[in-house]
């Protein structure tokens, strides 16, 4: 029989929209699922997290990976990842196998985390408490950061420019010394439109028409035929993709 892991997650059910990362989606679930159906794939690797919110993924994969990044750019949602991370510590291969960091897309200064090491400010957040939160990159960090192979991002498509920020920090990680690969999680959001007058997914049909345009890209849609290991409705509109870098392909 196979097992399931039991993690303690404090999340909220419905938040605003700028607040997403405190919920847990469907596509965290599913990535999840699928790094547990993978886990000698993914054994002893280093990994990263792009936009994690509550960092269910990234979690799931600190019980086999050496070293997981979970990211994020808020420091609310950034606190509630680290606090998560507590709380299943027992779960993970060794207990400081997750990191919790800062990075934000839009930012100039975290993207040259992976531009040019050299050139990034480390940053601490100091809240209304006068508490320190300590989410920066250090120089081990940016070190074991050249080691990363395995790319995760969980349901971050929503937005036309995160987007398109998205894609270059995928760009950016793909340039790097090693042979990577990204497994994104998506949900074929499908509305009804007045202007068009028919049904679309504008934020999907965006991402994927992008990514193709870039020539720099080639994923692969992942079969959803695996292990179920939580509980969540798999609907039709919910895929996992594989994407890789055209020029780094073997």
């Amino acid at each position: 029989t196979t097992s399931t892991p039991t993690l303690t997650i404090v999340h909220k059910l419905e938040t605003p929209l700028a607040m997403v990362g405190f919920q847990v989606w469907r596509g965290a679930l599913i990535l999840a699922d699928y790094l547990l159906h993978k886990e000698k794939l993914f054994q002893d690797c280093f990994a990263l997290e792009l936009g994690a919110g509550s960092g269910f993924a990234g979690l799931v994969m600190s019980m086999v990976a050496k070293r997981c990044f979970i990211t994020d750019f808020d420091l609310e949602i950034l606190k509630n990842c680290s606090r998560n991370a507590q709380l299943n510590s027992h779960l993970f291969r060794c207990p400081d196998c997750p990191k919790i960091r800062k990075l934000d897309w839009l930012s100039r200064n975290d993207l040259e985390i992976f531009r040019d090491p050299s050139q990034y400010k480390r940053e601490s957040f100091v809240n209304n408490s006068n508490e320190n939160h300590d989410f920066g990159w250090n120089e081990d960090d940016l070190k074991e950061l050249s080691l990363v192979t395995v790319v995760l991002a969980a349901d971050v498509i929503y937005d036309f420019g995160l987007t398109d920020a998205f894609l270059e920090l995928l760009r950016l990680i793909f340039l790097g010394p090693v042979l990577r690969k990204c497994f994104l999680s998506v949900e074929k959001r499908i509305n009804f439109t007045i202007e068009d007058l028919e049904s679309s997914a504008p934020y999907y049909d965006y991402f994927f028409k992008r990514l193709r345009e870039s020539g720099f890209f080639v994923e692969k849609k992942v079969e959803i035929d695996f292990h179920q290991f939580f509980g969540y409705c798999r609907i039709p509109e919910l895929e996992l993709w594989e994407i890789v870098s055209s020029i780094n392909m073997s």
